[in-house]
């Protein structure tokens, strides 16, 4: 199998991210270390670019982080953009949960931020292998994703995504995605469709050059909701 291929069928096997957490949290509970935050090097660019979006949306509410894994990318975002009352982190894998929620609390953030072990298609709890219940967040005022969408991509499931993703959605929330997957175009033609989102917002990353096709090493675009009720 080309390693590049066998790589990408890692990133969609959740068996691939249960052992990565478990991995991530035996070693807080044996030497506090934390884990790894996706994209690390990007980060305060990221929370600065939302942060400056957001600045034209001075009302507080709701943050929800899709794909939340060790919640130190909500944490930081809470702590550094001021505009939410609380925030929510949801991921498919129950062992990330428990990651953040032990960092959630070290944080003394436990009555802010809220992690959960639920499936982004489903919308339900997990509770080992299994699902259970539905659990009704609500719908939130800023929904972030720093990785999650490049998942769906790889599975050729971006309907399915903009369809799940739409559930914590009302009209005029704001949808953050960063992909190392996809690019800025790329991003805007899948969601852009003037029905369902508008662009409002592009974070521009560091760009290469590779045999005269010119990049960037991350997309980071934001999009406004404009179905909802």
């Amino acid at each position: 199998m080309d390693s590049c291929v066998e790589y990408k069928s890692k990133l969609v096997n959740r068996n691939y991210w249960e052992e990565f957490y478990e991995n991530e949290l035996k070693s807080y509970k044996d030497v506090g270390y934390r884990g790894e935050q996706w994209f690390e090097e990007y980060i305060d660019s990221i929370i600065d670019w939302i942060g400056e979006t957001l600045s034209n949306y001075p009302t507080k509410g709701k943050i929800l982080d899709v794909g939340c894994g060790n919640c130190m990318f909500l944490i930081e975002i809470f702590r550094n953009v001021d505009n939410f009352e609380s925030g929510v982190g949801i991921d498919y894998v129950p062992s990330a949960i428990d990651l953040a929620r032990k960092i959630v609390k070290e944080e003394n953030l436990s009555d802010q931020i809220s992690p959960f072990p639920i499936d982004l298609v489903s919308g339900k709890e997990i509770s080992g292998e299994n699902e259970t219940n539905q659990i009704d967040l609500g719908k939130f005022e800023v929904v972030v994703d720093k990785g999650t969408y490049d998942v769906f991509v790889m599975k050729d499931e971006v309907n399915i995504y903009k369809e799940s993703i739409a559930r914590y959605l009302k009209k005029e929330s704001i949808l953050f995605i960063t992909s190392c997957n996809s690019t800025p175009e790329e991003l805007t033609n899948a969601f852009d469709d003037r029905v369902n989102f508008v662009k409002i917002s592009d974070l521009p990353h560091k760009s290469y050059s590779y045999n005269g096709i010119q990049g960037q090493v991350l997309a980071s675009v934001a999009f406004k909701y404009i179905k909802g009720d």
